[in-house]
C-alpha cells in the first residue's frame, strides 16, 4: 500500500508539473503573439505616417526659348507637309485555284504635289508594275491617278489626278541652281501608309554622288543625306531651309 501510494503521488506530481509547463508555455506564446501584433501595428502606423516627397514640377520653356534651328524645322514642316501625298497601288495576281486574276494591294509610298493642275511627283519604284494608282491628299481625300511619264533610270514618275485646285498645295521648289553645301541641314518629309506625315532631319553629307539606277544606269549629281528615310517615305521631298525642296 505504501508503495502504491508513493507511485500515485509521484504520478500526480508529474501530471501537475506537465500542466504547469503547458500553462507557462501558452502564456509565453500568447505574450509573444501579443508582442508581434503590437510590433506589426507600430510598423503599420509608421508606414502609413510616412509619405513620399512630392514630384518636382517641370518648368515650361518661355515662348522665346525655342532655338532658331527648331523654329526653322517647324516652319519648313508646316510649309511642305500640305504638299506631301500618299500613293498606293494595286496589281493583278493570278488565282491559280480559281483560274482567274484578282486585283490586290501591292505597295505604297509618298509623293508631292507639283502644280495646281494635279501633277504628282514620286519615285518610279513606287508605281512600277501597278494596275491602278490612288493618291491621298492631306485630309485623307483620295483620287485615282494615271501615270503621265516615268524615267526608270532616274527613279522618277509623274502622275496626274483630277482634284479641285483648292485641295492642291504645290510644293515650293528650289531655284534651278541652288547653292547646296555639305553640312547643310536637310528635312525629309513623307506620308507613310496614309496615317500622318513624318519628319526626319539630317545634313547633306555629300554632293555630286553617283547612284546605280534601274537597268544599271548611273544616276549622277545626286545629293546625299544622312536623314533617316522611314518606311513608306519613298517619293517624298527632301527640303533644305528655307522651305525650298529638292526632289
Amino acid at each position: 500500500m505504501k508503495g502504491t501510494t508513493r507511485v500515485s503521488l509521484g504520478a500526480g506530481a508529474l501530471a501537475l508539473a506537465l500542466l504547469a509547463c503547458r500553462g507557462s508555455g501558452s502564456d509565453g506564446a500568447g505574450k509573444t503573439s501579443d508582442a508581434a501584433a503590437d510590433a506589426t501595428v507600430e510598423v503599420g502606423q509608421a508606414t502609413s505616417a510616412t509619405t513620399l516627397p512630392p514630384m518636382p514640377s517641370v518648368v515650361p520653356l518661355s515662348p522665346n526659348a525655342r532655338l532658331e534651328d527648331e523654329q526653322n524645322t517647324v516652319s519648313v514642316f508646316k510649309a511642305v507637309a500640305p504638299s506631301v501625298v500618299f500613293v498606293t497601288q494595286t496589281r493583278m495576281m493570278n488565282d491559280w485555284w480559281g483560274g482567274t486574276q484578282v486585283e490586290v494591294p501591292a505597295g505604297s509610298g509618298s509623293g508631292f504635289v507639283w502644280d495646281d493642275k494635279g501633277h504628282i511627283v514620286t519615285n518610279f519604284h513606287v508605281v512600277d508594275g501597278a494596275k491602278s494608282l490612288t493618291v491621298n491628299l492631306q485630309g485623307s481625300k483620295s483620287f485615282p491617278a494615271t501615270v503621265i511619264g516615268v524615267e526608270p533610270r532616274k527613279d522618277i514618275a509623274v502622275l496626274k489626278i483630277d482634284a479641285p485646285k483648292e485641295l492642291l498645295v504645290p510644293i515650293k521648289v528650289a531655284p534651278k541652281e541652288p547653292h547646296v553645301e555639305v553640312g547643310q541641314k536637310t528635312i525629309a518629309i513623307g506620308n507613310p501608309f496614309g496615317l500622318d506625315h513624318t519628319l526626319t532631319t539630317g545634313v547633306i553629307s555629300a554632293v555630286g554622288r553617283q547612284v546605280e539606277g534601274a537597268g544599271g544606269v548611273t544616276i549622277r549629281d545626286m545629293i546625299q543625306t544622312d536623314a533617316a528615310i522611314n518606311p513608306g517615305n519613298s517619293g517624298g521631298p527632301c527640303s533644305t531651309p528655307p522651305a525650298s525642296s529638292s526632289a
